[in-house]
């Protein structure tokens, strides 16, 4: 391997902490967002081929690095929305700055209740 990514037994890093069994699968509500953002974006192969874990892991080491898991997420999703043509750089800064402004803008919503229904047993 011996990508940013494959840190695994290097020294330096330290043991792999495992996590407790009382810790939230979100700390922040951006992070439940991005979880269901990257499940709908799914069907709609947002990704390329291999999905999500070779999109983060093709992140610039730097970004890799200094992200937390779900910016890394995030960040590949952000990628592939772009790549894909779904939306534009233009678009993405116009929307950012507007919430960077608002503190209390309201975040869109897309319901799909069907949709929601299924993935609901998978979460």
């Amino acid at each position: 391997m011996g990508g940013v990514h494959d840190i695994g037994g290097q020294p330096g890093f330290g043991p792999v902490q495992g996590h407790s069994k009382s810790e939230p699968a979100f700390h922040e509500p951006w992070e439940g967002r991005t979880y269901g953002i990257m499940l709908a974006m799914g069907r709609h192969s947002v990704l390329e081929p291999g999905g999500l874990r070779p999109a983060v892991e093709g992140l610039d080491p730097e970004d890799y690095l200094s992200f937390s898991y779900y910016e890394r997420w995030l960040k590949a999703l952000e990628t592939g929305l772009l790549v894909k043509g779904y939306l534009t750089i233009e678009e993405l800064d116009v929307r950012t700055e507007a919430l960077a402004e608002d503190s209390n803008a309201e975040v869109p919503r897309w319901e799909d209740p069907p949709f929601r229904e299924r993935i609901q047993g998978i979460v």
